[in-house]
């Protein structure tokens, strides 16, 4: 019998916040791709409280309408755990992530603590790029933590 294991994936709230951004119609629609993807069981889904927070941020209709998308799929909450936090602080301390990007290292440290494979994330500014991925393989090889990758939700449309 063949065990057939699914990525575990973790969503960013850019992610959710993207299903609906007429401002740029390409990344809406690789979202909404990816999405489809999503609500099809194809991956593990991880969100954490994070995420829920940066959403009840948002003003309506946005917040509405974002919470509604969630709503759509199966997906396991990562609570703010000690050590979600003391991976997030060493994010920080190491310089991988700005201190003004603090809700970020909380979503990448969620992701870490849950042995997520990938994080989805449209925010190339702190998170889907070389230089970040490159030192979440350091800190997660240190750590003992399996290895990540942060990624946009277009790669996992094109198999990249």
């Amino acid at each position: 019998m063949e065990i057939i294991r699914k990525f575990k994936v973790y969503l960013d709230t850019s992610v959710i916040s993207y299903l609906s951004q007429d401002d740029t119609p390409e990344k809406m629609k690789e979202t909404l791709d990816f999405w489809d993807a999503v609500k099809t069981g194809l991956f593990d889904v991880f969100i954490s409280t994070a995420v829920i927070e940066e959403i009840n941020k948002c003003p309506n209709p946005k917040r509405g309408f974002m919470l509604e998308r969630l709503s759509e799929i199966d997906y396991v909450e990562i609570k703010v755990s000690q050590e979600v936090n003391a991976i997030a602080r060493q994010i920080i301390d190491e310089g991988i992530l700005p201190p003004k990007a603090r809700f970020d290292s909380f979503h990448i440290a969620a992701a870490i603590a849950a042995g997520c494979h990938y994080i989805a994330s449209w925010n190339m500014k702190h998170m889907a790029n070389v230089k970040t991925n490159r030192d979440m393989r350091l800190l997660t090889i240190k750590g003992g933590f399996a290895e990540i990758s942060i990624v946009t939700p277009a790669m996992f449309n094109k198999g990249e």
